[in-house]
Order: C-alpha cells, then sequence, then structure tokens
C-alpha cells in the first residue's frame, strides 16, 4: 500500500491541519472503498457544530481497496454513502489531493463538483540500471564532479538520529525561499515520523569535505518512495551534490522494494518551470498528471461562509474559500 494511505501517516498532519484523522470505508457485495482525510471544526468561523475535510499533505484521497464485482456500481454506491454520511456529520466542503497512481481522479470524477489538473510530477523508475537509464547525462555528469572535484558524499540515517538537525535545516532553508508557515510542520510532525515511520523513511545528509551541504527526507512503502522534504545549508556552493544524493536514495528504496521515486512536480502549473526541469533530469519517464478533487455538501451553509469572509462562494482558486 501507499504510504499516503496509511493511518499512521495521515496521522501526522493533526496537527498542522487542526484537526481529526478519519476514515470513512464502505462495503459492499462489489467491494470496498476507502477515503482518509483530516476533519477541521469551523468553530472559529462561527459556525462550531459544523466541520470540512481535507486530505492530508500529499497524494491521497477516494481508493479502491478491493473489487469483487462491477467497478461503476460500487463507486456509484460509495458516493451515495458518502455524501449521506458527510451530510450527517455536517461536513459542508471536502478538498481532496488525488493519488497519481491509483487513477482515483478519473474514477471518482463524479464523486466531486470539480475535479482540476493541478501540475505535472515527476517519477524515476527504479529499473535495473536507473542510473543510465532515468537520469540524463547532466545528472550523471554531475555525480561524477561532484565526487571527484567536490569530495561529495552520503550518509544515510535510517533512525531519524538527524531529525532535529533536519528539522532545523529545513525550517531555515524554507524560510530563506519566505514559504508559508504551513510548510514548516509542527514539532510534533518530526517526532511523529520518528516514532510512527521506523522503516518507512530515510535521512539523507550530504557532505563535501566533511562540511554538511543537505538533508533530505525520503519516505518509501510498498512499491513507492517519496522524496518528501529537503533542507539545503546556506553554505552550500556545490552545484551537483543533489546528484549524488538523488543517486544515493534511489539506490536505497530501489534495495528496499521500491520500483519508483516520485519527485514531485514544481512551484506551478507551468511546464518550463524552474523547479520542475531541475527534477526532470533525473527521469526519462513520462511526467505523471496531479490532480485535486472540491465538493460542497452544504451550499447555503458555505455560501454563509465566504459571505462572512466577504468572498464569492466560487469553487475557482483557492478551496474552500473562506479560509484563505
Amino acid at each position: 500500500m501507499d504510504i499516503n494511505f496509511l493511518p499512521e501517516y495521515g496521522k501526522l498532519f493533526e496537527r498542522t491541519l487542526n484537526g481529526e484523522y478519519t476514515e470513512f470505508r464502505f462495503e459492499s457485495a462489489d467491494g470496498v472503498v476507502s477515503h482518509a482525510f483530516i476533519k477541521r471544526s469551523l468553530e472559529a468561523f462561527g459556525m462550531g457544530d459544523r466541520f470540512d475535510a481535507i486530505t492530508p499533505y500529499g497524494y491521497g484521497g477516494d481508493r479502491i481497496v478491493t473489487l469483487t464485482g462491477n467497478r461503476e456500481a460500487l463507486i456509484a454506491d460509495y458516493k451515495s454513502a458518502f455524501d449521506s454520511y458527510c451530510r450527517d456529520n455536517r461536513i459542508v466542503s471536502l478538498f481532496t489531493r488525488f493519488n497519481v497512481f491509483e487513477d482515483n481522479a478519473t474514477a471518482f470524477r463524479d464523486c466531486y463538483d470539480s475535479v482540476e489538473f493541478s501540475r505535472k510530477v515527476v517519477v524515476v523508475r527504479l529499473v535495473e540500471d536507473f542510473f543510465k537509464t532515468e537520469f540524463t547525462g547532466e545528472a550523471r555528469r554531475g555525480c561524477n564532479v561532484a565526487a571527484e572535484r567536490e569530495s561529495v558524499t552520503v550518509k544515510i540515517d535510517e533512525t531519524g538520529e538527524t531529525m532535529d538537525d533536519f528539522k532545523e535545516l529545513y525550517r531555515n532553508f524554507m524560510r530563506s525561499k519566505e514559504t508559508d508557515e504551513f510548510y514548516l510542520f509542527e514539532d510534533e510532525f518530526y517526532s511523529g515520523v520518528k516514532r510512527d515511520l521506523l522503516g518507512k523513511f530515510i535521512l539523507v545528509n550530504t557532505y563535501s569535505y566533511a562540511e554538511l551541504l543537505s538533508r533530505t527526507l525520503v519516505l518509501f512503502h510498498g512499491k513507492t518512495a517519496y522524496y518528501f522534504l529537503l533542507g539545503r545549508s546556506g553554505e552550500c556552493r556545490s552545484s551537483y551534490s543533489g546528484s549524488v544524493a538523488m543517486r544515493e536514495m534511489c539506490r536505497y528504496v530501489k534495495a528496499a522494494g521500491c520500483d519508483c521515486m516520485i519527485l514531485g512536480g514544481g512551484t506551478s502549473s507551468a511546464l518550463n518551470d524552474s523547479l520542475l526541469h531541475y527534477k526532470k533530469q533525473f527521469s526519462k519517464s513520462p511526467l505523471l498528471d496531479f490532480h485535486i478533487g472540491k465538493r460542497v455538501f452544504e451550499k447555503q451553509v458555505y455560501a454563509e461562509l465566504c459571505k462572512a469572509k466577504g468572498l464569492e462562494p466560487s469553487l475557482q482558486g483557492f478551496f474552500p474559500a473562506y479560509r484563505e
């Protein structure tokens, strides 16, 4: 199972998203469907008896766990049951980040008011000789330059011994990029990774002549690994250390049984995005599509929440609009 669907992963975001991890599970003669999300109170918006829902950071969403009959019938019955559940539990709206492999954005499209393409995502296929077949010539040369001229080395931490150091470096790096505070994550997130995802994460620490260059958090489970968070030293002067770190983390998760590594996308949906361009040097495989889904269960309440913020109850742009 993809790590995005594990409860221990989803629960890591309860504090960051200020809510409670919840899983809705539907079973019928046609199969089983699951949907895990964070249920958030709307008390701060003057509606203490209502909630909204959002999937944890990453790639999750509705998922067919088992299929024993008709797929279309299963999804239709699931939609009816989930709609009733949300209305009974006074959930006003739902925002979903779909998994890039499960094809759930297509399969569950009719369960949403809107399903939108967000951005392209880079995937490294960990075939037998991925370094030659996936890494571009530029990335391979970068590994040689980093090793020969900059003495770049990598140390992999499997236990989280360097987690506190990673947290500090990552936060400082993100602040230097003027990133939203949301992406800094609470202290409990990092301690939770170390405690609850032991054996499902590594910290990849990169050095040049014993000087720290970067630390990367990689998550993995089943057949898929995720290049999750990166912290880079302000003193990092190596142009190619990232290539060495990428090669080594790919080697590690491949040996652990993964057949692919998701690098994520750019900072925008543009195909000329600079971050996307950087990540593409480590993969020649076709890019994957990342979609998001939006659903309003109580339209009148949603409109009231938006009106109170001086906003139109639109599905366009940030969702739910009243939380922008």
